[in-house]
């Protein structure tokens, strides 16, 4: 596409995630980059489309352009081929900036210091990182249970009603590991 000409793509996103749009758009900015400053190679790809699995997806066609097919020949499902879940786990009910700590009611699952979480909302966008420096009630913990009051750094800064989710890898047969 970038060898035709074309300048300007159009990223789906009105129906989709902060994180599906975060994702997408940072992965498609690197390869045209990679291909700007002839660094691009196929192997490059597969790490881009790693991570582009993780996110909502009906499965890769990898041909050429419309040939001719319907549309419906290009997806290889009609559902999610995503290979991570995410679980709404509770609302930051505040955030303290000067820390970069975030602090959120825990609804369900237990959580783990490594666990992937994300932060999502309108202005903050899409923040992923991991649970680090777990907190409860003020005091470090190994584990927070539901209806723990939670506090934890992040990388940057969120909002107050950003939603908090569990990420998850998902196998091939939907049983989350």
């Amino acid at each position: 596409i970038a060898n035709a000409g074309i300048s300007v793509l159009k990223i789906e996103g009105r129906a989709r995630t902060a994180d599906y749009v975060g994702t997408v758009t940072r992965v498609y900015r690197q390869a045209l980059d990679a291909l700007a400053n002839e660094s691009y190679n196929p192997t490059a790809c597969n790490p881009w489309i790693a991570e582009l699995s993780r996110v909502f997806n009906r499965g890769f066609w990898h041909g050429g352009y419309y040939c001719g097919k319907k549309i419906g020949e290009w997806a290889a499902s009609s559902h999610s081929q995503a290979t991570e879940t995410r679980d709404e786990i509770g609302k930051l009910s505040n955030f303290f900036t000067h820390l970069c700590v975030a602090e959120f009611t825990l609804r369900k699952h237990d959580l783990n210091p490594g666990a992937s979480l994300l932060i999502e909302g309108p202005t903050t966008g899409a923040l992923r990182f991991e649970a680090n420096d777990l907190h409860v009630d003020g005091k470090p913990t190994k584990r927070a249970s539901p209806g723990d009051l939670v506090t934890l750094r992040t990388p940057k800064k969120a909002r107050r009603q950003d939603n908090v989710f569990l990420l998850q890898k998902k196998e091939n047969n939907g049983i989350l590991d």
